[in-house]
């Protein structure tokens, strides 16, 4: 059996799981951000998540399922946390345009909004998939409506495909990561 089916059937079978990992500030040490990693242990073989994972869920044609059920899972998420009174940070969900688009991703969020989330806890961090220059206008519109809603908004990967500066100026961005291919080499 595929690798691709094995992911479907473990999507109706509630095998996936997130798990948060926290992001730390450098010079305090403390926590300021969790990120939202996907997580998959397939039958037949090693454990699966990250990117690797992402990869074959965009293959196997889910991505807008996983985006939708992350969401969902980040909702859960902070609720216990703050059921347990535990400080909730903000917790950094992954996504890519060729999973669901930036209007998919804005009907997602304002529905999680109506279920309890916080917009001021949630990191949409694009992948930069196609390049930002690239993208169509309605995607750009509905990132200034998620930044609108106090969503932070963030690019990962950023200089791994073609894209100017001055398109991140464009855009309603908080933060950025580079690409390593960007910084192989630098001395520190």
């Amino acid at each position: 059996m595929s690798v691709s089916v094995e992911l479907r059937r473990a999507v109706s079978r509630g095998e996936l799981e997130l798990r948060y990992e926290p992001r730390l500030d450098t010079q305090t040490g403390l926590a300021v951000a969790a990120e939202a990693v996907l997580h998959w242990q397939p039958p037949s073989g090693a454990a699966l998540e990250g990117d690797e994972l992402l990869d074959l869920v965009t293959a196997a044609d889910l991505g807008r399922e996983i985006v939708e059920w992350s969401l969902e899972q980040v909702v859960h998420a902070l609720a216990a946390w703050k059921a347990e009174g535990l400080q909730c940070l903000p917790v950094r969900l992954c996504v890519s345009l060729s999973q669901v688009t930036a209007g998919e991703m804005l009907q997602l969020v304002r529905r999680a909004m109506r279920e309890g989330l916080d917009p001021r806890l949630l990191i949409v961090e694009w992948q930069q998939s196609p390049a930002l220059d690239a993208m169509p206008a309605a995607d750009k519109e509905a990132l200034m409506e998620l930044a609108q809603l106090d969503v932070r908004l963030g690019i990962g990967g950023f200089g791994a495909r073609q894209s100017s500066l001055a398109c991140l100026a464009a855009l309603p961005l908080t933060e950025a990561r580079l690409d390593a291919s960007l910084i192989n080499g630098i001395a520190a």
